[in-house]
């Protein structure tokens, strides 16, 4: 607004007016860039790659202590949550589950989608296995 309604010099809208345009082209998104934080959203990232792969290498294997070897694993990385566990849960009660049943994959599956909506901590076995044969129950269907 200076600029058209001011009848100042134009040396003294220019000394005005730069301070503004370098803090809104250097601070501003300097500021973005520390909120967003890119270095911890690579971690993230990183760490959910790790999680993910040591799940799907549990879905290949043999060993039975796949499972139990990937929690640790990634419980040692630094996540105090559930979600290595609920991974490792969900690869191993799949392969489980496609072993006894003649590979349907989409009755483990609707099972799975069961225990996970019902069930409030899935490494409480109890919980878990009381609610087995509801799940098995509601997906009848899918057999």
């Amino acid at each position: 607004m200076m600029w058209f309604w001011s009848h100042w010099k134009v040396w003294v809208k220019i000394l005005l007016t730069v301070p503004l345009v370098l803090f809104s082209l250097l601070v501003i998104p300097a500021i973005l860039l520390v909120a967003i934080n890119p270095t911890a959203q690579f971690e993230k990232a990183k760490q959910l790659e790790i999680k993910s792969t040591c799940a799907t290498q549990c879905l290949d294997s043999e060993d039975t202590s796949c499972v139990t070897n990937c929690v640790e694993a990634n419980s040692m990385e630094g996540d105090s949550g559930n979600t290595s566990y609920e991974e490792a849960f969900k690869a191993s009660y799949i392969k489980s589950c496609l072993a006894t049943s003649s590979d349907k994959k989409a009755y483990c599956e609707c099972t799975l989608k069961y225990l996970e909506d019902t069930v409030v901590d899935l490494q409480d076995t109890k919980e878990v296995m009381s609610s087995l044969p509801k799940a098995i129950e509601s997906c009848k269907d899918k057999i």
